[in-house]
């Protein structure tokens, strides 16, 4: 005979062990002999409802989409500065002004410029599109302030000076949409500052070596690990571009 007493039925037991309901007495505790409240509370007042409200919402204010100037020291005394739109990895309209700069020697010099080179792409030979699916490549500044010098106060130095040209100077109606500069944060990692090709073409980095030990032959420099470590991060992969550099210079006179 199938027992009809529910309390003891397989799907009570079952509801018992997800849901344990309070015994009486520990609802008596809690409501302290009082009887539960069952009526719903008020709403809170609102602000608004007597007389004019004075101050301000908030409503409507405008995001800092100002584009960033960004900022890195790397090894071997060299920093570079690119600028990028405020919310996404991508170059923003700047071409007359990159042209305006590095065509005027006198302004590359006030603001410490050394030269204008692209950002690196996928690889050591291949440049970083301005955007995804751009024909045009993406351009940074590079600095050689020397080794004892690329600290955090000589970045904020010429980034700050850059970023109040680049305000000051602007041609505006060469923008879509003018939108001013601020600068970014300093990316340098101060005990552990990146070489060279993490950020640099590798004929740009064949360039720096160049000027950095002029007469100096590629193949007396690859015989120094720590050095070739400043410029390269792969020195295997440093070494035999430095050679074929160096040989490509001998069987063209160069």
């Amino acid at each position: 005979m199938v027992s009809h007493n529910s309390h003891n039925s397989p799907a009570r037991k079952e509801i018992s062990k997800k849901y344990i309901m309070p015994s009486q007495a520990a609802l008596k505790k809690i409501s302290n002999g009082k009887k539960l409240a069952t009526k719903a509370m008020s709403p809170p007042k609102s602000a608004f409802a007597k007389g004019r409200y004075t101050g301000s919402p908030g409503l409507g204010k405008k995001k800092d989409n100002r584009h960033e100037l960004v900022i890195e020291g790397l090894m071997a005394g060299v920093v570079v500065a690119y600028i990028k739109k405020s919310f996404s990895e991508e170059e923003p309209f700047l071409a007359y002004d990159y042209t305006l700069i590095r065509t005027n020697q006198e302004i590359m010099d006030t603001l410490e410029i050394n030269d204008t080179v692209f950002r690196k792409g996928i690889n050591g030979e291949t440049p970083k599109p301005q955007c995804v699916g751009s024909n045009y490549s993406w351009r940074q500044f590079l600095f050689i302030v020397g080794e004892e010098d690329n600290t955090v106060e000589k970045r904020s130095e010429i980034g700050n000076r850059l970023k109040d040209h680049l305000n000051q100077n602007a041609n505006i109606t060469n923008y879509r949409y003018p939108i001013s500069i601020k600068l970014g944060n300093d990316r340098t990692i101060q005990d552990n500052m990146r070489p060279l090709d993490s950020c640099i073409l590798n004929d740009d980095v064949i360039g720096l070596i160049n000027t950095a030990f002029p007469g100096t032959l590629f193949s007396d420099l690859v015989q120094f690990e720590e050095l070739m470590g400043t410029f390269w991060g792969d020195i295997d992969d440093g070494r035999n571009i430095m050679i074929a550099a160096e040989q490509d210079v001998e069987e063209n006179n160069i």
